[in-house]
């Protein structure tokens, strides 16, 4: 908001960011109801019955058709459920771009009558020209309704979620508090970024924790996970080769940076197997 009025939504500039943009929606709608009939959470009866309405009927019958060629062929399927959810994923993504396609043609016929047949970049900032019918975008929003509403819904998925939230947690804290705990690799890319370090004074004092003395990287460790600084100091002179005239206070600033953020990527680039099989060796 800004002085008590809303601020209407950006739009792409460029025909291709609207393509990107609703691309996007499409692929997100198909992945949820992906997730909710693999996962179990829906089934595909319950779901296909959640789509008798008039609003979804288009859908409803272009799923139902897909489904009768599939029972009728004579191939063996290896996993019908499968194969199922990825008629359906299928007939929803094709759904939407047959409609975006029949729309923004209008759209943009329209807008090239309008503005003596032009269509330059940059003239569409507010006109959506890349868009989902009316209808289209009345079952966009019902689908994304229904799926959101099972999982929030759903004690396993509320389970699973708390668990992976537990582990991560987990993992930081104990990465954290030893850092030495890490994977060698990440080691070293804390010892390289603050080696390359554009503050000479914290570059001057990078510590390789796998190649240091037990007393030096103790003491490293020590600086950059519990020893207290003054905060307000350094936020006002990041920028500065010193903070408050305290030097240390930077060095210790800038290399818990470092670390936190090697942690936070190392964490996001593991496999949901790798983390627990790290939070079950470290817990």
């Amino acid at each position: 908001m800004s002085d008590g009025k809303y601020v209407e939504k950006q739009v792409c500039s460029t025909l291709e960011g609207q393509v990107v943009a609703i691309a996007d929606e499409i692929a997100q709608r198909g992945h949820d109801v992906d997730d909710a009939l693999t996962s179990g959470v829906m089934d595909i009866q319950e779901f296909l019955d959640r789509l008798k309405i008039i609003k979804c009927q288009d859908l409803y019958q272009r799923i139902q058709d897909e489904l009768k060629i599939l029972i009728n062929c004579s191939r063996v399927h290896a996993d019908v459920k499968e194969l199922k959810v990825a008629r359906i994923v299928s007939c929803i993504v094709g759904y939407f771009i047959d409609s975006i396609i029949e729309n923004s043609y209008k759209k943009i016929k329209k807008w090239i009558v309008d503005n003596n047949n032009t269509l330059m970049e940059g003239q569409m900032a507010k006109n959506k020209l890349i868009d989902f019918s009316k209808e289209a975008k009345g079952v966009n929003d019902y689908l994304e309704r229904v799926v959101q509403k099972k999982v929030i819904c759903n004690c396993e998925v509320a389970r699973a979620d708390y668990n992976a939230s537990m582990i991560v947690k987990t993992l930081f804290h104990k990465y954290y508090t030893n850092p030495r705990l890490l994977h060698e690799g990440t080691i070293h890319k804390i010892f390289i970024e603050t080696l390359m370090h554009n503050n000479e004074l914290v570059a001057n004092s990078a510590v390789n924790l796998s190649d240091a003395s037990i007393e030096i990287a103790n003491k490293e460790i020590y600086q950059m996970t519990q020893k207290e600084f003054d905060v307000d100091a350094i936020c006002i002179n990041s920028h500065t080769s010193i903070a408050g005239g305290k030097a240390e206070d930077v060095i210790i600033f800038e290399k818990r940076k470092i670390l936190i953020r090697a942690i936070t990527d190392y964490i996001a680039g593991m496999t949901d197997g790798y983390a627990l099989q790290e939070y079950e060796r470290l817990k």
